[in-house]
């Protein structure tokens, strides 16, 4: 849990935090080890969707090459 902010400073405290991409939980990106997660637990989440393909990276199919000396 992030520290607690003075009343005064509490603006200023809000936007220093940051959102976990995985449980969308605010946390202070400073004093976490576990950047860009909140936690540990979150990153090891994070790795095993990347192991197991349920993340994917965009891309379109490439196209056969054309094969010019078959055609003549």
């Amino acid at each position: 849990m992030p520290p607690a902010c003075p009343l005064s400073a509490a603006a200023v405290c809000t936007m220093a935090l940051a959102r976990c991409p995985l449980c969308d939980r605010p946390f202070d990106p400073e004093h976490s080890p576990a950047r860009p997660f909140c936690s540990e637990r979150c990153r090891w989440v994070d790795l095993n969707r990347w192991l197991e393909e349920s993340y994917g990276l965009a891309h379109e199919p490439e196209e056969e090459p054309k094969d010019t000396e078959a055609e003549t």
